[in-house]
């Protein structure tokens, strides 16, 4: 999607419909410049990040109403046609839309601090931005026995078969962290380029 100049006008409404609820004003997606240099950004503020630290009850309700209003004049199939990666947005934009006008207009602090379906809110980014992988620190090498070497290596064959022997469908990193309402379209459409076009 970044590579149009001169995009169909369903993706410019679904991607400003995304935006929205992301948070972003109408003045600031006003033309298809503006809402490439939202899905160019990087770091904190990247799209891939957002979309999974979004949660409804941090949604405008008056931007859910609007995405209610865009979304509803085009139909699921006419977008998936369009590009899947759109249809991905598509989905996710209508899911979280629901959700955030199922909810009071004005919520409680019970509401907000509830979570997505009661899930837990993701934890605040560190200073500087960065997320820890969740891999232990790596210990110091010590001298293995020529007979600890070999035990080793022969543990290191039997999880690379192992792993070559899983079946199913990865779509790359940790996914363990999403959000419900994005494994919800992601499982609902079989669809991961949602991961490969924001990144």
């Amino acid at each position: 999607m970044k590579s149009y100049n001169k995009p169909p006008d369903v993706v410019v409404q679904v991607m400003r419909s995304v935006f929205l609820l992301l948070g972003n004003k109408s003045s600031e997606l006003q033309a298809w410049p503006d809402i490439l240099i939202q899905l160019n950004k990087i770091g904190k503020t990247n799209t891939k990040r957002r979309i999974q630290c979004c949660v409804p009850e941090d949604i405008e309700y008056s931007h859910a109403k609007k995405v209610e209003l865009i979304l509803c004049k085009y139909d699921e199939e006419l977008v998936f046609d369009t590009t899947q990666a759109l249809g991905v947005f598509y989905n996710w934009a209508e899911c979280i839309a629901d959700e955030r006008l199922a909810l009071p207009e004005k919520l409680t602090e019970k509401h907000k601090s509830s979570g997505l379906f009661g899930a837990a809110r993701p934890p605040p980014l560190p200073e500087g931005g960065l997320v820890a992988s969740g891999t232990p620190p790596r210990k110091k090498k010590t001298k293995l026995s020529p007979d600890a070497a070999r035990k080793k290596e022969g543990k290191k064959e039997g999880k690379k078969k192992k792993k070559s022997e899983l079946g199913g469908i990865k779509i790359g990193g940790d996914q363990s962290n999403l959000p419900p309402l994005l494994n919800f379209c992601l499982i609902a459409t079989g669809d991961s380029q949602i991961f490969n076009l924001v990144s």
